[in-house]
This record gives structure tokens, sequence and C-alpha cells, in this order.
């Protein structure tokens, strides 16, 4: 994880979380990430549909890593408290497919418990970049 905070307006507590749970996504193992989440923790992905409970999340993510073999996140700006932040990065992602990386940008809101647990999750993210490296990589696989 980078931190190239140009504005940071978040608690000592809060940044450390955050930079514990963009290192735990980065590692790519779904149970440490899941471990993160309370049970009934709802997920949003841009205007998609919610996914609630520790076995949708866990499977949002195992396909979520199933598409990269490398992320990193580069935080820019994080704005917030211990239990509610929200965080401007720049996700660098080299794609399973084709080995190409790419840099999307993105806005998460995170609400936590008071056990410091993830409670919702709301990704903004401009996905581009994404479909074309994978529009790219499926017009180099032979027919």
């Amino acid at each position: 994880m980078i931190l190239n905070l140009r504005i940071k307006q978040i608690s000592p507590a809060g940044a450390d979380w955050l930079s514990h749970y963009l290192s735990t996504v980065e590692a790519r193992d779904p149970e440490s990430v899941i471990s993160l989440f309370r049970d009934n923790a709802i997920v949003q992905i841009n205007d998609g549909v919610p996914v609630q409970s520790h076995t949708a999340v866990r499977g949002l993510f195992q396909r979520y890593f199933a598409n990269f073999e490398h992320v990193e996140h580069e935080v820019l700006n994080a704005y917030g408290s211990e239990t509610e932040l929200v965080a401007e990065t720049l996700c660098h992602y080299t794609l399973a497919s084709s080995g190409k990386r790419i840099t999307l940008p993105g806005v998460t809101i995170y609400e936590r418990d008071d056990d410091g647990l993830i409670i919702s999750m709301r990704i903004y993210m401009g996905f581009v970049g994404m479909f074309e490296a994978f529009d790219a990589a499926a017009a180099t696989v032979p027919a």
C-alpha cells in the first residue's frame, strides 16, 4: 500500500485501520479479508446490487482476487474517524488474464461497528480501463 496523501483528515486510529485493511486486501486472502467484516455486513460496488452476509462478501472477494494477480492501493485522501471513514484511492491492478497493469480511481466509504468490524462498505470506482484491458486480452486469445 502506498500513502500519497494530499489531504488527511482522519484520526490516527482510522488511518491505522485503513492501512491494515488495504494491506489485508493486497495479500489476496479472502478468509483474512472476511474476518474484518461483521457477519451481516453489506457491500455495494457502484450501482450494483448490494451483497449481504459473510458468504456473499466472501464470494465477491473470491471473484475479485481471481481476476487480478496483483493488487496495490495508493491512498490519495482519507477523511473520517475510527468508525466512519472515506478513502480516495488509485487502485493498481495486474490482470490475471493478460498480465497487463491498469490503474483505476476509486472512493470507498467504510462504516464499522464498535468492535472495528465493517458493517457497510460502498465502493465507487471507474471501470473503463478494466473493461478495455479485458477486451484487449480477449482479442488476443485464439479462437
